[in-house]
């Protein structure tokens, strides 16, 4: 905590930041917590919650804050705000103090992406409306239709052409925007004739398209495409031929009146040599901990080329590589990874570094607090929901998700030992204390260190060094608790 002072009253200010940014999808659920006061406090006098409670959220208050459940779509965002009203005390007196904070709510929108959005139907056929959510949640839909006399639609999304004309198809949601698809039906006209080209030649692994000539120009019938021998060459139901290995097949169509037209495809191979190979960038350089299998992505144009892929570890002992190109971390250390094409100067690789396998977890939280855990393996870190999870063999501990403020690993390994990884993007500096002096490193340069006694006087003012680091003498210092603020960390020592 900050504790400003103006003539002998002292103010807390709160510094311990809450989340104040929330978004979520229709039924998820948030917790606002209450702003923190001051570690004086003595009471808390009143909490008042107040802000947008309906139109598309419910709430309710709990003992530390209000949970919050999305209930229907809504476009804006809602803003609540709290107010703590507390009683504090120095040896001047007691005070009154409010700690108040906004927070928003917001709404993300479900899109419903509809792939057929222009649909040309003849009387009597139907078809599905095509369309995918995203992202895929539960989602309820509705489907409507603006003249039934054209076109109507069932619950799942067909469309049936009823009369010549057109309609359009409302797609309803709970969770977003509504989508839209626009149907034109026609009269069916029969054909009388139908052609396609004698030959047509298409490579492996292309396509191309047969487009049938039909008489009278203005004929619709329904056409069925069918392929003598698919494992040569298949077509869809738009007459898009593909080319699947060297041969000649016939590729037919038929109206929905009998008349059909037949056309001898021709496919040919194409050259398979690969033309390159690449490892991706982002993992020209991995860290993995030992005992850790990895494998990178890589790219071999073309995509149809023929290869055998070879890998090879410059360092087995640190880490070997499958022929699958899988890596496996032995002991701590670095190694060059190489995969080369065989036959070819085709070749690419990564440098892979090693590390112990951690063996301490160090968690700092909100309130100053900080935990150790000894672990005996790597260990799985997971945000699930509000909750920080925290798993391995011999450990299972959960927190909730707001009061971690950042977290270090201890490595068994001589490299990179104690190395910062922040959750909230805060300092990653750390504080020691031997009971003789208070050791900050890992600091913004120049940055202000301050040092008070446990009712909020103020001992003393400090500027970190340059390199980030800085060593305080407690000889001057009473005994008892003092408290050592540094940028948004607040740490709690104790002088025997």
């Amino acid at each position: 905590m900050l504790l400003c002072c103006i003539g002998s009253i002292m103010f807390p200010i709160s510094t311990f930041a809450v989340q104040t940014h929330f978004s979520g999808y229709v039924g998820d659920e948030f917790t606002l917590v209450q702003p923190s006061v001051s570690i004086l406090a003595t009471k808390i006098k009143s909490v008042t919650w107040s802000g947008q409670y309906s139109d598309g959220i419910s709430c309710y208050e709990t003992s530390t804050g209000l949970k919050v459940r999305i209930t229907s779509y809504f476009e804006y965002s809602k803003t609540i705000t709290c107010r703590v009203k507390y009683e504090w005390s120095n040896g001047s007196g007691t005070y009154t103090s409010d700690a108040t904070e906004s927070y928003t709510v917001t709404c993300n929108p479900v899109t419903i992406n509809v792939q057929n959005e222009n649909m040309t139907m003849k009387v009597g056929q139907t078809q599905d409306i095509s369309y995918s959510l995203s992202p895929s949640k539960n989602v309820t839909l509705t489907f409507k239709s603006s003249n039934y006399s054209v076109a109507t639609v069932d619950n799942y999304g067909e469309v049936k052409a009823v009369g010549t004309g057109t309609a359009t198809i409302t797609i309803e949601q709970n969770m977003g925007y509504d989508a839209k698809c626009y149907v034109t039906v026609t009269s069916p006209v029969a054909a009388t004739s139908i052609s396609l080209p004698a030959t047509a030649n298409v490579d492996v692994y292309s396509s191309k398209m047969l487009y049938p000539t039909l008489k009278p120009s203005d004929a619709n019938p329904t056409l069925t495409w069918k392929s003598e021998k698919t494992s040569i060459a298949s077509v869809d139901q738009n007459g898009k031929v593909t080319g699947n290995k060297p041969g000649t097949t016939n590729v037919t169509v038929t109206t929905d009146n009998g008349l059909s037209a037949t056309c001898a495809v021709t496919v040919k191979d194409v050259d398979r040599t690969p033309q390159q190979f690449d490892i991706a960038d982002e993992f020209s350089k991995k860290t993995i901990y030992v005992g850790d299998t990895w494998r990178p992505t890589y790219t071999v144009t073309p995509s149809y080329a023929n290869y055998t892929l070879q890998w090879t570890s410059s360092n087995n002992s640190v880490a070997k590589v499958s022929t699958l190109g899988e890596v496996t971390a032995l002991r701590p250390g670095t190694a060059k990874i190489t995969g080369s094409i065989d036959g070819t100067s085709l070749t690419d690789s990564y440098e892979v570094t090693v590390k112990g396998i951690p063996n301490v977890l160090t968690i700092w939280l909100a309130n100053g607090k900080r935990s150790d855990i000894k672990l005996s393996e790597q260990i799985n870190m997971t945000f699930e929901e509000e909750k920080f999870i925290v798993k391995s063999a011999t450990v299972d501990v959960e927190y909730d998700a707001l009061d971690v403020k950042k977290l270090s690993l201890e490595s068994d390994g001589s490299e990179e030992t104690g190395v910062q990884k922040l959750m909230t993007g805060e300092t990653t500096g750390t504080m020691n204390f031997d009971g003789n002096a208070i050791r900050l490193s890992g600091f913004s340069p120049n940055s202000i260190v301050q040092l008070f006694t446990v009712n909020g006087q103020a001992e003393g003012g400090y500027r970190m060094g340059q390199d980030g680091s800085l060593t305080i003498s407690v000889d001057g210092l009473t005994r008892g608790i003092h408290i050592v603020k540094i940028e948004s960390i607040t740490y709690k020592i104790i002088k025997k």
